[in-house]
């Protein structure tokens, strides 16, 4: 990064479904990411998501529904 600001498109409200699991999240359209998608600590701690970098995973913290 270079401090540079970002190239925001567009926002809009998604369901975004990741292991047959459903959540609503906004979604920001940025040109020029160098990943086509990013996942923020915003969506991390709100939906529960959590990451195992020594074993490379990710998966739900809670056994809950859609959120």
């Amino acid at each position: 990064m270079d401090g540079s600001p970002l190239n925001v498109l567009g926002s809009a409200s998604f369901n975004v479904n990741i292991f047959s699991h459903s959540v609503n999240h906004d979604i920001h359209v940025v040109r020029g990411l160098s990943n086509h998608l990013i996942i923020g600590f915003d969506f991390i701690t709100k939906h529960g998501l959590s990451l195992d970098a020594g074993k490379n995973t990710v998966f739900w913290s809670h056994k809950s529904g859609s959120t």
